[in-house]
């Protein structure tokens, strides 16, 4: 009978596991819809390697939580966060106003509905940052698609 009785629960288990997997949100929250493009952070009027390293973790992470979103359709319940967390890794002066900053990302998505959590991920990325312009370098292990794309604060 015990035996009989764990099978059922393992089952019972496994359907709920199996179950939030494959719901994409929850029906319980009434949604949120946020902005397809949001603002780029404004860029440090002085470039020193305090202003730079706040710049591209702020870059970054606007980055990744604008692709999080768009990757459930620009819609959220709620209840779900974002996870959008960058640390510096290495920070290198090329010149006087032009610097090299790699970081290392986590994202992903917490959904209270959900048992297991599918968007999960911790990549890197590199820019080369000036006083005009912010230019990815590189990235590696970044599983969303998608343009990376924040406006600049003078864009309509």
């Amino acid at each position: 009978m015990d035996l009989e009785l764990s099978r059922q629960i393992a089952i019972v288990l496994g359907i709920v596991l199996l179950g939030s997997f494959f719901i994409a949100d929850s029906p319980y929250n009434p949604t949120v819809h946020t902005e397809a493009y949001p603002y780029a952070p404004d860029r440090p009027a002085q470039l020193n390697d305090s202003s730079v390293r706040n710049y591209a973790v702020e870059y970054e992470e606007m980055l990744l939580n604008n692709e999080l979103v768009k990757s459930r359709g620009l819609v959220l319940d709620r209840d779900d966060e974002t996870i959008n967390e960058c640390t510096v890794t290495e920070l290198e002066r090329q010149s006087s106003s032009e610097f090299v900053v790699s970081m290392r990302c986590h994202g992903g998505i917490r959904d209270i509905y959900r048992v297991i959590q599918p968007t999960n991920f911790r990549y890197e990325v590199t820019y080369r940052i000036t006083p005009e312009s912010t230019e990815q370098a590189s990235i590696q292990g970044y599983p969303l698609g998608g343009s990376r794309y924040l406006r600049e604060p003078y864009e309509s």
